[in-house]
């Protein structure tokens, strides 16, 4: 214990729930090892209260205050007590300080009973008074004590109670480099001196005072090695110790000692004790005075074993020293108190459903907890074999330690619940299918194993599409738009590490099919072509579609029908819907190809296939539709009855003259 500690201010409080007695003992005082109950106060919570001692250099970091002057009087310096006065063993403890017949004044007191787990109790305080330095060695000082009275205590003070505020032999304080005690707390540790402001300063008396001090203890100035100067100018401060920084963060008290231990040994194990914690001001009730008391450092402990579960994880708090296959790490942790000044050599020995080295790691059977060393821990790991086994015990037995409140007690069982995990869950679609303008939106369900859950998505190439945490079971979804059939990962583990989930997704893009039909090849006559309109038949993918016309491999359009068209020959059509499916088809018009033809026409008869013998007259009429660049040369035989030269006459070979469209040959 030191006083090195590197701050800025006191702060103190009597708030809730710092404003009762019961509070102030049970959640700031007591440590390890101790059962509390009983708690009264005088001249609480004004003059009793929390202290953070963080911000300056009173030693503790917090703890319980008790000051004659109200709480406040260690942060403002200024202060009245409640002005209560009288108590018995502080009087007689002033008495054996020389004192005999003065007043106690502001009188504050902190009781309150208590049940040690071993055969020992410590803590650590800190006493300061507005006396230092100028009341030194005189004949009248402020005065506290911490008075135990129970079984086996045999003492001058109320029901047989002695005072455990004493002061340290210089021969057995030990302390490394930077000031911190190392040494250890027991019985060999103390003179029979009370701390008090004659007792523990800087070692000089007061000019204005006599001997006082040499009176009470010869070694007194060797005790301002336990004295910090707390009112002084540059580096004039007095004592062996400089003073922590920073400087002046405790007000009101001109001095204050070092962390300094209370302790009794003896007790006897599970028998009700009673402390009473007592300061007061001497004769005045203006100087005041102080007392730290370190938070959580009343304890009871010897040798204290306990497992540290991975609760750390919130995975096994409803079990008590439950554990995990494989999640985090359980312990053996062994706390150490008292004697310290030799080494510890215990044996271990396992038991229990678990299998040894199968179930946990291999363990030592032989243990040394070292000399000076408060505290030990035995890691255990246990494996994570996805066995179903449900609950296996671990049973450690310990010997070698003494057993708290069991005279000859040295062995121990320290048992240990190991779980199987819960199993990690992952529900997914196997698989979607989308068209391909389509996104799928893929859906998991987590659940099961320890959150919050760690998940990463995958796609099909291995890339990374998205990653986080999840706080708890729930949905995780992402949305993604492929061209083409894939898939996607998810892989997830919870915050044991141990399991790893992985499930796929296939996303079937559907490919579409497209079909694009026009009306069969057309003959016309080519003044039919203006009333022509083609549009194609269309069925499958998905529109809307492109359309591309062709005529003899030229564009003509884009429309989905076309009409007017230039002319005779091929027309095709490329359609394209919205996939980029390509389908197509084509249509052949063709115009009439007209021949020269023969008609008989007559001007003297009314039907020309009928001519009477006589003076009249039929005509072949052979026509030309399209006008020649050369002379027609035709050949043509007459069959019959009728006699050609005879019954009638008629040219058989004939030229049509190029250019011309009509040729006559009268019959």
């Amino acid at each position: 214990m030191n006083c090195s500690i590197v701050h800025s201010q006191i702060a103190v409080t009597n708030n809730p729930p710092f404003d009762n007695a019961q509070n102030l003992v049970e959640d700031v005082l007591l440590g390890e090892g101790i059962i509390a109950n009983n708690f009264t106060w005088q001249n609480g919570p004004q003059n009793i209260g929390y202290f953070d001692g963080f911000n300056a250099n009173i030693c503790f970091e917090e703890g319980l205050i008790m000051c004659t002057g109200g709480i406040d009087f260690v942060t403002t310096g200024a202060g009245a007590g409640p002005g209560i006065s009288g108590d018995a063993d502080l009087e007689q403890a002033l008495s054996e300080l020389g004192m005999s017949g003065f007043s106690v004044n502001n009188v504050t007191i902190l009781e309150f009973d208590f049940i040690a787990q071993s055969d020992e109790m410590s803590f650590w305080y800190s006493f300061g008074s507005m006396e230092y330095t100028g009341y030194t060695c005189s004949s009248f000082n402020d005065v506290f004590g911490f008075f135990i009275s129970g079984p086996g205590i045999t003492g001058p003070y109320t029901n047989n109670a002695v005072n455990i505020a004493l002061v340290p032999d210089p021969g057995e304080w030990v302390v490394d480099g930077d000031g911190n005690f190392t040494g250890v707390v027991d019985e060999n540790l103390f003179t029979s001196t009370p701390v008090a402001v004659n007792t523990v300063n800087n070692g000089d008396p007061n000019e204005d005072w006599g001997g006082q001090c040499e009176s009470l203890d010869s070694n007194w100035e060797s005790y301002n090695t336990y004295w910090i100067d707390n009112d002084y100018a540059g580096n004039g401060w007095q004592g062996v110790n400089q003073p922590p920084s920073p400087e002046f963060t405790v007000d009101g008290l001109t001095g204050f000692t070092v962390a300094l231990p209370a302790y009794i040994n003896n007790l006897i194990c599970d028998e009700t004790y009673h402390i009473k914690l007592a300061i007061a001001d001497c004769a005045d009730g203006i100087l005041n005075s102080a007392v730290f008391l370190e938070a959580n450092s009343f304890s009871s402990p010897n040798v204290q074993i306990s497992t540290v579960p991975n609760t750390e994880l919130g995975l096994v708090l409803d079990v008590e020293n439950g554990v995990l296959e494989g999640c985090g790490q359980a312990a053996l942790q062994f706390d150490r108190g008292g004697d310290m000044t030799m080494d510890l050599d215990i044996t271990l020995e396992y038991s229990g459903e678990a299998t040894y080295g199968v179930d946990y790691e291999a363990l030592p059977t032989e243990l040394t907890l070292p000399a000076f060393q408060d505290q030990i821990v035995l890691p255990i790991n246990v494996f994570f074999d996805e066995i179903p086994e449900g609950e296996e015990t671990l049973i450690v037995t310990v010997s070698g330690v003494p057993v708290p409140c069991e005279v000859d007690g040295t062995v121990q069982d320290i048992e240990l619940v190991i779980f199987d995990q819960e199993e990690l869950l992952l529900a997914m679609p196997d698989q979607i299918t989308i068209d391909c303008l389509g996104s799928a939106n893929i859906e998991a369900i987590i659940e099961g194993g320890y959150p919050p859950y760690n998940y990463t998505w995958y796609n099909e190439s291995g890339d990374i599409l998205n990653e986080g945490s999840l706080d708890q079971s729930g949905i995780l979804s992402i949305n993604q738009e492929p061209l083409e059939t894939t898939f996607y990962t998810l892989v997830v583990t919870d915050d044991c590490l141990d399991q790893v989930v992985t499930q796929n997704t296939d996303v079937i893009v559907q490919e579409q099919i497209l079909s694009v039909e026009l009306e069969s090849d057309l003959l016309i006559c080519e003044d039919d072509i203006i009333d022509i309109v083609l549009t194609p038949d269309i069925t499958g993918g998905l529109p809307p579609y492109n359309y591309t016309w062709f005529y003899e491999g030229v564009v003509i359009s884009n429309n989905a029908s076309i009409s007017s068209l230039p002319g005779e020959g091929l027309y095709q059509l490329i359609a394209e819907e919205a996939c980029g499916v390509v389908a197509g088809d084509e249509i052949l018009i063709s115009f009439v190809n007209l021949e020269p033809y023969v008609e008989l026409i007559s001007y003297d008869v009314v039907d020309p296939g009928l001519l009477p013998e006589s003076c009249f007259e039929s005509i072949l009429q052979f026509n030309v539709p399209e006008i020649q660049t050369e002379d027609i040369n035709l050949d043509f035989n007459v069959t019959g009855s009728a006699e050609l030269g005879l019954d009638y006459n008629l040219e058989t070979s004939i030229t049509i003259p190029a250019g011309e469209s009509v040729f006559y040959v009268p019959v």
